[in-house]
Parts: structure tokens; C-alpha cells; sequence
């Protein structure tokens, strides 16, 4: 199920004032609630959200992403399978990915920067370091304020 998680941004900022469209692939309602949360100090950026990886495979293929935020304990098929069909893909492969875990084992983290992420960040997640890694990686509008 696709969901647009952040609407509320299409009222307040003028139309295609978005810099930048993120998909979160997470099969946990509450996290993607915590992620729209987070990203209302980002008005800039779109926020698309789906609950499972065929979902979010196929979102990455209908729309023009800027950057993907995937959990890696999904369900059916885990992240690291989600990251390598992205890859596979020569239209996806350029997307920055970034991993979002509860697996804080410095083995599973060495293994996803290996498989290509931009980034894993652990659970529960350090917003700073998001939205500083946000900051990095995804554009920024000018005259658009960061936050409210």
C-alpha cells in the first residue's frame, strides 16, 4: 500500500515547491508516523511511504525517487534483497539507499555499507543523525525555511 505520508506539506508550501521525493519502506504504521514526524522539520522533501517490498519496488519504479529509506527486517523479503534488486536494476541502481535497522551488530552494519547503503542508521534512531544525512545527500530548495 502506498501512502504519502507527509499531505499536510501540500498546503503549506506552494506546488512542485518539493526538492526532493523520499521512499520509506517499512512495514511498521507507527515507524512511518515517527518518519512523517521527523520529516516536518524538511518541508522541502516529499515523503512516500509502503508497507511491504513489492510495494516498494514498485513504487521505485513508478515515480522519480531521490532517495529510498528501507528497514531492513521486512517482511518476505529482508532489505539486503530489496537493495540488490535495486541494483540490479539500471534505472534504480543511482538511487542513494539508505538502511534503517533495530540490528545494531557491527557485522549486519559492515554488511549493509558492503551491499552498497549510503548510510544505516539504527533503531531507535538518532534523529540528528538523519536529518543531517537528509541534509547531505537530498537537495535543498532555497527560500524554502528547514523547519517550521
Amino acid at each position: 500500500m502506498e501512502t504519502k505520508l507527509n499531505p499536510a506539506n501540500s498546503n503549506q508550501l506552494p506546488p512542485g515547491k518539493f526538492s526532493a521525493r523520499v521512499l520509506y519502506i517499512e512495514d511498521d504504521v507507527t515507524n512511518q508516523r515517527l518518519m512523517a514526524q521527523i520529516f516536518q522539520h524538511r518541508r522541502h522533501l516529499e515523503l512516500l511511504a509502503a508497507l511491504d517490498p513489492d510495494t516498494g519496488l514498485r513504487i521505485a519504479h513508478d515515480q522519480a525517487l531521490d532517495l529510498i529509506l528501507l528497514d531492513i527486517n521486512l517482511p518476505g523479503m529482508d532489505g539486503f534483497e530489496v537493495m540488490t534488486q535495486l541494483r540490479q536494476n539500471p534505472v534504480l541502481s543511482a538511487i542513494p539507499v539508505i538502511a534503517i535497522s533495530a540490528n545494531a551488530m557491527p557485522e549486519t552494519i559492515t554488511r549493509g555499507m558492503e551491499a552498497g547503503f549510503s548510510a544505516y542508521l539504527t533503531k531507535p534512531m538518532n534523529i540528528p543523525d538523519l536529518l543531517a544525512i537528509l541534509d547531505r545527500i537530498l537537495p535543498h530548495v532555497e527560500g524554502l525555511p528547514l523547519t517550521e
